[in-house]
Formats: C-alpha cells, structure tokens, sequence
C-alpha cells in the first residue's frame, strides 16, 4: 500500500454491499489521483469515535445508510443544500474540521438527464423519509416541482413536510403507502427496500406504479429491482441507482479536490463500472432460454433471447428465415443481431445453438462478457427434442452428426462449462459462480 496516498471512506451499516469504494478507487485511477478509498461498517454508537479518527487521518469521507442524518451534530460547518435537505452524504476534512454536503440530489438530477428526463416542473411520488428522501426532495423542490410523500413512518414524513415549509415556504402532501392517489409524473424509491441482501422486496403496489409515468429507483444493489422489473412490465421507464451513486460520488470528488471534471471522465467510469454480459452457449434445446431467464432474475439483470430478436427484425421465425432464405443469410443476420445486443452491457443473453459457429460471433460474445456452455448430456437433448419440429438444421441433419461437429466448439469458445440436466440447478450454480468470482474467491 503507497503510504502517501491521500485517505477517504464511506461510512455505512451495513456497507458491504457498496460499490462507493470501486467507484472512488476507479476514478482516482482513472485521474491519476493518489487516493485510497475505504468502507467501514460502523455501528450507531460508534459514529463518534471513528469520526475523530478520520478527523485526524483523512482527507474526507461519504456517509450512507443510517448516518446521512446523525453525522450533523459532528460537523463544524453545512452547506445550504445539505442544511436545508437535513441530509449530508460528504464530509470534507480541512485542517481537523469537519466540512459537511450533499451531493444526492445533483446525481439524482443527473441521472435523471442521462435518461432525457428533466427534473423540471414534474409532479413527484417520494417514497420514504430518511436521508436519501431529504435530499431527492429538496432537488425536486429547487427544481419547482409538486412533491407528495408517501411512507411508512407518517411521523417522520410529517416532519420532513415540515421542514419544507421552514425552508421554502412551500407545503408538500405527504400520507401513508397505502393511502397513495393521483397521477405522477415521476416516483421516486428512497427506502431501502428491494436493496440486497433482500432483494425480494418492492415498496409499493403494482396499482401504484400504473399511477407513474418514470420509476426511479435509487437502490443500486441490484441494479435491476424487482421495482424496477414490476414496472417495466407494466410499461414504464425505469431508472436504476447506479449512476446517481456514480455522479454523487464525483461530485465528492470535485468537493474534496477542488477541481470539475469532464462529463467524458464520468461516462467512462460508468461504463467501467456496468456489469459485464453473461452469454449463454448450447446445443439446441439445452434450457438456455429456461436458464437465461432464472439467471437474469437472480442477478436483477436484463434477459435477451438471440433468436427472438432475430425473429423481430426479420417479422419471420426462424424456421421461416431458412425456408426462404437459406442458412447462409440466416447466419449474416445472427451476426448483425449479436453485434447489436452485445453492443449493450449488463445482460444475460441466449444464444442461438449455431452462433459458436463463426469466429465473428464469438469474438463479439468474448469482448462483451463471459461465454458459458451448458453442457447437456446428450441423450437428454434428443429427448427433448424428440418432437419438436421447429429446428431447420435437425430437418436436413441428423441429430448425432450435428451434434459430433459442435460439441468441441462450444467446449473450446465457452470461458466457463456447467453439466447438468436441471436448468434450475444450472441456474443456481452459474450465480453461485458469478458470486464467487466478485468476492475474488
């Protein structure tokens, strides 16, 4: 470890989910800054004692989940925006004081524009009343928008409701989740629920979410919540977490450094930070689709079907593209399509039993993420497909001669081979196996 490197840390409970220390680590690299970045999971009582020590010892440091509000009385000075949203996410260290901001509301603007949303005028759902709830509502309050909270605790959402009136003079409805009524053109999730490790969780109803025209979830552990799925099926734009975690973050950097940077330096680090593609490679009727689908579900990670997006383009099924145009064109279009799919991060994608067959495909599918190859017995396969009369290739080829010329192909391009016949076993240990490899294991 360089002794020299200037010391910062997030403070959290729990905070080992977090990804603020790859984020900080990744843009002190990126910019060439000798900086190190820390997480200590502090209990409540301990907030004290950790904060003299990093009085002495750092630079500065951000603070999550329960600590937006209790690092307050700690601080020798607040900016407007955090005192007024009762909310600080970043302390900076200058000269044994302690310097105290927000930078939530700037990244939830921000990621709300990188998606062509403005902030602007907008009628907004808050739900919850923490910290991150404090700081959203201030944003949407700045930005001359019509607030209601909803939440759980009316209490405190009484409180924040307020606050509001103290600091802008202005009333916002506030009542309890179930209790929700009217038409938004944005909801905002600033609770904790859905967030891993219990991920199961949605905060609202499904008859909330038809009231709401955006979704924005600032839970980025996992990046696809089961709010965030529940509204995508219900036909709404959703917006993940992560890049509100990415550009609050910067903004910390820009605080401690006293320095901007490019929106060019932060793309990048969004990008650096996107989870990688997971593709799934197999003989015909080997439970890719099947497996696909439990997987992306698991990771909270969009699931893409090869051969139905080729089906979309061409408005044909397959077996129809081979009928009138043959194998060879079939082949150029699986090519284009992967491209396209691939072009795109944080997916688990099906491929068609063909697609190892062209170098072109699987250097397309190596450069966006991990190949993997369920290896299916066999015998198993034939089963399966003993009357299924959909395979073009199987029409015109015999199973065992198909199957002897592309066993050795999947092995070879595949980073990774799972056995097995269950596809939610296969499903189970492919994320066991992801898992292991985050952890560095």
């Amino acid at each position: 470890m360089d002794t020299a490197a200037l010391k910062y840390a997030v403070l959290g409970h729990p905070v080992a989910h977090s990804l603020s220390p790859e984020i900080h680590n990744s843009f002190f690299k990126l910019t060439g800054y000798n900086g190190v970045y820390y997480a200590f999971d502090v209990e409540p009582e301990k907030l004290g004692e950790i904060v003299q020590m990093l009085k002495k010892d750092f630079c500065g440091f951000n603070l999550t989940i329960p600590f937006k509000e209790k690092i307050i009385p700690y601080l020798d000075y607040i900016d407007d925006a955090a005192k007024k949203s009762g909310s600080v996410n970043t302390v900076a260290v200058r000269s044994g004081k302690l310097y105290g901001y927000s930078t939530d509301g700037a990244g939830l603007a921000g990621a709300l524009k990188k998606e062509g949303i403005m902030l602007k005028d907008k009628s907004v759902l808050l739900i919850g009343s923490g910290g991150v709830a404090r700081a959203a509502l201030f944003e949407a309050l700045r930005n001359s928008c019509s607030v209601c909270i909803a939440a759980r605790n009316t209490g405190a959402s009484s409180l924040l409701a307020a606050d509001v009136k103290t600091f802008f003079g202005k009333a916002v409805d506030v009542c309890s989740l179930d209790e929700i009524t009217g038409h938004y053109d944005i909801m905002i999730n600033c609770t904790p629920v859905g967030m891993h490790p219990n991920t199961e969780g949605i905060p609202v109803t499904a008859e909330t979410l038809e009231k709401c025209n955006v979704v924005f979830d600032t839970v980025y552990s996992p990046r696809n919540t089961k709010l965030l799925q529940l509204a995508k099926k219900l036909g709404k734009k959703t917006i993940g977490g992560i890049n509100m975690l990415v550009l609050q973050g910067i903004a910390s950097q820009e605080i401690w450094r006293g320095e901007a940077f490019s929106n060019e330096d932060k793309d990048k680090i969004i990008k650096m930070l996107s989870p990688e593609n997971i593709i799934l490679t197999g003989f015909m009727g080997s439970g890719k689709t099947t497996v696909g689908k439990m997987l992306a579900e698991k990771l909270g990670m969009d699931f893409v079907d090869a051969d139905k997006e080729i089906e979309k383009k061409e408005n044909k099924t397959i077996s129809d593209i081979f009928a009138d145009c043959g194998q060879e064109y079939f082949r150029r279009v699986e090519t284009e399509v992967l491209k396209e799919i691939c072009g795109k991060k944080g997916q688990v994608i099906s491929t068609g039993g063909g697609a190892v067959l062209k170098s072109a495909n699987v250097a397309v599918m190596k450069n966006s993420g991990k190949v993997i190859f369920l290896d299916v017995p066999a015998q198993e396969i034939k089963c399966r497909l003993e009357n299924d009369d959909t395979r073009p290739v199987l029409q015109a080829n015999s199973f065992d001669a198909v199957y002897a010329e592309r066993i050795e192909i999947y092995k070879q391009t595949a980073d990774k081979i799972f056995c097995g016949t269950d596809s939610k076993e296969l499903a189970e240990e492919i994320y066991d196996f992801l898992n292991n490899i985050k952890r560095g294991e």
